[in-house]
């Protein structure tokens, strides 16, 4: 069987961890003799190999109308998609991604050849416009599609009081529709607010698109499986199949450091408000003593290079942190081990993150948010320390408690569990593919 693989971008570009992923699974499944190939999107049509798979790289428009961003998806992205990333001529197609360069316009093309479609829900951006599912960014969302309320909500994102949001979102759809002179005479920021409910529309009609459309959706934590049903997907359309760490077999050199020495936190992952990052810093640095924080981050775009610089402010002032290069996916497991615990202060519901498995695989408890896949992976008191999310005054609370308490963090290692191998994942997408193939060879005869 022939696979491609369908993420939001790739390497050698910087990826995060559904790239991390699809690389991984796509050499798992190479092993069990499939035919691999990933497509991503880009600049412009190219093509090459990358750790021995095929990777084309399909065309996009250079710029695109709000109502293509929020809804259907870039147009050319879906034409070069068709006639140039499909033609390997694969058997699936599983798409990690849902963007307007990987729309329902993509799926239509696929389906157009009649070629079955996997998704899998990488990251809350999927159904939630804020893409962190906290509503107003306060609470846990409940994840139900609302045009008034994911209105109000990305209003607020965008910096509006709060309390304007709802009358906001309420805005009649024909507003939107204003053509002409007019729009010129009107702010780009007024536009888009008057347009947002109609946008909103849009895009939850293609979120339903997509759910409809394709034959199976992958769900890799509990919380992405509760919102597909609450969102109407049927259970019986969607598989849970938790992410999985390769290479967890090889030996691990060298001992982790002594419950003597200063407490030693590690965070790795994309610099963003969204990541906790800053908060955590600051809240290392208002506990007394020696305790320490490494940062292995990646700054992907100008709210990544801020943190970046904010954060070599703090290294400037107090060695207590480090911020160091981001390490290579095969380096951080054994990197880890330099660490006693790894800190993952997400202020969004996180998928995962891989991270969790990265430092179970390496012997390390978890300091982490109390949201999303970190809850459902961190047994709280058991493998690991769970946190009210953007709290700073108790993660400070925590991390003092931890450091003056070194018995603790080793009590919390001696019950970190084996991680979840790609191999596992790897199998259970065989009977997803299996299954999916099945079903569209009967609908064709």
């Amino acid at each position: 069987m022939k696979v491609l693989h369908v993420p939001y971008c790739y390497f050698p570009d910087a990826a995060g961890g559904t790239e991390v992923y699809v690389q991984a699974l796509a050499r798992e499944q190479q092993a069990l003799g499939y035919e691999v190939e990933i497509a991503a999107p880009s600049a412009e049509n190219s093509s090459y190999h990358y750790c021995g798979v095929l990777v084309r790289r399909f065309a996009t428009a250079p710029k695109l109308t709000l109502r293509q961003l929020y809804g259907e998806g870039d147009p050319i992205a879906a034409e070069t998609f068709e006639n140039f990333a499909l033609a390997g001529k694969p058997d699936v197609v599983h798409l990690h991604s849902f963007t307007s360069s990987v729309s329902t316009c993509v799926v239509r093309a696929i389906k157009r050849l009649q070629i079955p479609v996997a998704f899998t829900y990488h990251t809350p951006t999927v159904t939630c416009t804020r893409g962190t599912l906290l509503h107003f960014g306060e609470r846990v969302c409940t994840g139900e599609l609302s045009e008034t309320e994911c209105c109000a909500c990305t209003l607020q994102a965008h910096g509006l009081p709060r309390g304007a949001c709802g009358a906001l979102s309420r805005v009649p759809r024909g507003l939107s529709r204003i053509s002409g002179p007019l729009w010129g005479i009107v702010a780009p920021r007024v536009r888009t607010v008057i347009e947002m409910p109609e946008l909103i529309e849009l895009r939850i009609r293609a979120v339903q698109s997509l759910f409809e459309e394709v034959d199976c959706i992958v769900a890799v934590c509990d919380w992405i499986r509760d919102i597909l049903i609450l969102n109407g997907v049927p259970a019986s359309k969607i598989t849970l199949a938790r992410q999985g760490l390769p290479n967890t077999s090889e030996v691990l050199v060298g001992e982790p450091p002594s419950c003597s020495e200063p407490l030693r936190l590690v965070f790795l992952g994309r610099l963003s408000k969204t990541k906790g990052i800053e908060m955590l810093a600051n809240a290392v640095l208002s506990v007394p003593g020696e305790v320490r924080l490494d940062v292995y981050g990646v700054a992907q775009d100008a709210e990544g290079l801020r943190i970046r610089d904010a954060l070599r402010q703090l290294a400037g002032k107090s060695p207590r942190i480090r911020l160091l290069p981001p390490l290579a996916p095969a380096e951080i497991v054994q990197a880890l081990k330099n660490y006693h615990m790894l800190a993952v202060p997400s202020e969004l519901l996180e998928t995962g993150p891989l991270v969790v498995y990265e430092a179970f695989a390496a012997g390390l408890p978890v300091l982490g948010s109390d949201l999303g896949g970190i809850a459902e992976l961190v047994k709280d008191g058991h493998s690991g320390i769970l946190v009210r999310h953007n709290a700073m005054s108790e993660w400070v609370r925590t991390i003092k408690v931890l450091a003056e308490n070194p018995s603790v963090v080793a009590g919390l290692a001696a019950n970190v569990p084996k991680p979840r191998t790609m191999a596992q994942v790897a199998a259970e997408m065989a009977d997803v593919y299996a299954s999916i193939w099945k079903t569209a060879s009967v609908s064709v005869q």
